[in-house]
C-alpha cells in the first residue's frame, strides 16, 4: 500500500498565486478566483497510457468491485 509523502514529502502552498497540477489559480482580485491551464498540455503528454481515453464519470473502472477473500 502506498502512503501518502512516501516518495517525496507533501508541501503547502500559501499566496495569491499558486500551481498546481499544470494549473496557475490566481487569487488577486477580490471575491473572485481565476485559472489559467495554458501548461496543462505538458501535463497531458506525461498521463500513463491506461488512464487515457474518454468516461462519462471521473470513478475509476474498478470503484464497485468487491473483493469477498478478506477477512473483516
Amino acid at each position: 500500500m502506498t502512503k501518502l509523502g512516501q516518495y517525496s514529502p507533501l508541501t503547502t502552498s500559501r499566496g495569491k498565486v499558486l500551481d498546481y497540477l499544470g494549473m496557475k489559480i490566481d487569487y488577486c482580485s477580490k471575491g473572485k478566483v481565476k485559472f489559467c491551464m495554458k501548461k496543462i498540455s505538458k501535463l497531458l503528454d506525461e498521463v500513463p497510457h491506461d488512464m487515457e481515453g474518454v468516461t462519462k464519470t471521473p470513478a475509476a473502472n474498478h470503484l464497485f468491485n468487491v473483493n469477498n477473500n478478506t477477512k473483516n
